[in-house]
């Protein structure tokens, strides 16, 4: 099958051979530059180049455009190239034999500079803007990831790749150029580049303290950052491409571990595919292991964390509360329990959903406890009574890649089948009946990402539970000889009783409560902030090929 856009990035991972990581926030270099562009609009400050080398040139310029390319090949992924574009200006050197003003309108000059990050004072002002930016509460620190200019790259700047719209510089105006730009990066003390802020291209945020970030789904919040540039690769093709504009879908990585985990133990992640296609800005990657294992599939853990799909479980599952046969003069006495979230609570695997061997996008859901069924024979005397009663579950969650929907189903199970027979005066007499009761159900599970970060989820049930919770029954059976007891019309109230008794505990059933758990949970749950104030926006969630969930980012500048 011919790659495509989708099947590329649906193929990237999370995993590595020593481990996998939590969760991976993929910015584009297109999504970066916009970023960059936007924060020379938010500070005209940056835009003016002011710069005198002692002797030897002068520069005074507007910056019309900031850009960098990310490196993506070789050991080293904390590397990329800056372009510096200027809108208008003058250089004028003060040695050699040319020395009238240059216009370097349209100059492009590029450079090597290095990706860091450090942590940022708390409480400082910078702390207390992405704070606000992100507006998440919690016990977390916040770092910034920055360009960091080194005065060598700079002086020996990438001739090859700047654009100087014909002017023809000899080596020494080279080193002077070199020379002034780098005094204006990193040797004047007036220059507004000594700002790490205004080098900063992206923030991240990560805690000790996960619980403080968001109590209710404590999983998500990363307890550790780190970073590295990574290729994308076009369908069709096998190597990645650099520079601006060709490289734009390259991505910066941010690797998260949540949970206080240790990273994997690799130096880079390898390439599995492309987190974020050639026209998104970004992508947002929540590991199966915490957004399933730890998060929707989660059991009861005291004292705050409550089961979610598990309810599914809870509210279908069906048991033998009670059943006798001694005495056949009696009809036999039997009831069926169903959909009581207390039963079994001091076990917090029975309602477990299991993952499928075969299939790593399908859960499964089908006890088999000793309860659920309910066999006994009693004879006394030429009398007799016997009833057999078995109760199944099989519940199920399927999903598959490319989507943003979860198909949950499932069946309840009831049979009941009871005879009894003696002598009166005599007489031999007996009776049988049987029964067979139902409940099929299926519910589409949505999740969708909330536009200024995290995911909701909706259960897509009905109001009238009854409308998704089918309760049926087959046509009851029932035969007697020589006056035994009961009627068939008896055995179709057992059948009405029972199946009122269910729909009473659906209807009953709070599933409202558990959507709203899931939406207020997640409302937070994946964010990324960037400087410059603008802003990534969410949209359009959908699993990988191993049910990684990818959300698709975009930027927006703020008005």
């Amino acid at each position: 099958m011919a790659e495509t856009e989708k099947s590329k990035r649906l193929q990237s991972s999370l995993k590595t051979t020593k481990g996998d990581f939590s969760e991976i926030a993929a910015v584009s270099q297109r999504g970066i530059n916009k970023a960059m562009a936007n924060m020379l609009k938010q500070h005209d400050e940056m835009t003016h180049v002011s710069a005198t080398l002692t002797g030897v040139s002068t520069l005074s310029a507007e910056i019309g455009q900031s850009q960098i390319s990310l490196k993506v090949t070789g050991p080293s992924r904390e590397d990329a190239e800056y372009f510096v574009t200027f809108s208008s200006g003058t250089l004028q050197f003060l040695v050699g034999d040319h020395r009238d003003p240059i216009d370097v309108s349209k100059w492009t000059i590029a450079f090597d500079v290095k990706i860091s990050k450090m942590d940022i004072e708390e409480g400082s002002d910078e702390d207390k803007r992405v704070r606000a930016a992100l507006n998440q509460p919690g016990d977390f620190s916040i770092s910034s990831l920055f360009l960091e200019f080194n005065e060598s790259k700079i002086m020996s700047f990438n001739f090859a790749d700047s654009d100087f719209q014909g002017y023809d510089l000899d080596p020494d105006q080279r080193i002077y150029l070199g020379g002034v730009l780098a005094h204006w990066y990193v040797g004047s003390e007036a220059s507004v580049m000594q700002d790490r802020e205004k080098r900063t291209i992206a923030y991240g945020l990560k805690t000790k303290n996960q619980e403080s970030v968001n109590e209710l789904a404590p999983s998500f919040p990363p307890t550790a950052l780190k970073f590295q540039t990574y290729e994308y690769i076009a369908p069709g093709k096998t190597k990645p491409e650099e520079g601006l504009g060709k490289g734009d879908s390259n991505m910066l990585l941010y690797l998260q571990m949540t949970d206080h985990a240790s990273f994997p133990d690799v130096s880079i992640i390898e390439y599995s595919g492309n987190y974020a296609s050639h026209d998104m800005d970004g992508t947002m990657c929540i590991g199966r292991s915490i957004l399933w294992d730890k998060y929707l599939l989660r059991g009861f853990t005291p004292p705050s964390t409550q089961p979610l799909l598990q309810i599914f479980n809870q509210y279908t599952y069906a048991w033998v509360a009670k059943a006798s046969a001694s005495d056949p003069v009696i009809t036999v006495n039997w009831e069926i329990g169903m959909g009581d979230p207390s039963r079994h609570s001091n076990n917090s695997e029975f309602y477990s959903w299991k993952q499928n061997p075969n299939d790593s996008m399908e859960w499964t859901w089908a006890p088999d406890d000793s309860e659920q069924r309910f066999k006994h024979q009693w004879q006394d005397d030429g009398a007799y009574a016997n009833v057999d009663i078995t109760c199944s579950t099989e519940n199920k969650l399927k999903t598959q890649a490319g989507s943003n929907v979860v198909n949950a189903s499932g069946i309840t199970d009831i049979k009941i089948k009871s005879d009894a027979g003696g002598k009166i005066i005599g007489a031999l007499w007996e009776y049988r009946y049987a029964l067979h009761v139902w409940v099929n159900w299926s519910t589409e599970i949505t999740i969708s990402a909330v536009e200024d970060g995290g995911l909701a989820i909706s259960l897509d049930l009905p109001d009238d539970l009854t409308k998704a919770f089918h309760v049926e029954s087959d046509e009851p059976t029932y035969s007697s000889s020589n006056g035994g007891f009961g009627s068939l019309d008896f055995v179709k109230g057992l059948v009405q009783d029972l199946k009122n008794s269910i729909t009473d505990t659906i209807n009953k059933t709070n599933f409202g409560e558990k959507e709203s758990m899931l939406q207020n949970d997640l409302r937070s749950s994946s964010r990324f902030v960037i400087p410059g104030g603008g802003k990534f926006l969410y949209k359009s969630p959908v699993f990988n090929d191993i049910g990684d969930l990818m959300i698709e980012a975009s930027y927006k500048e703020n008005i």
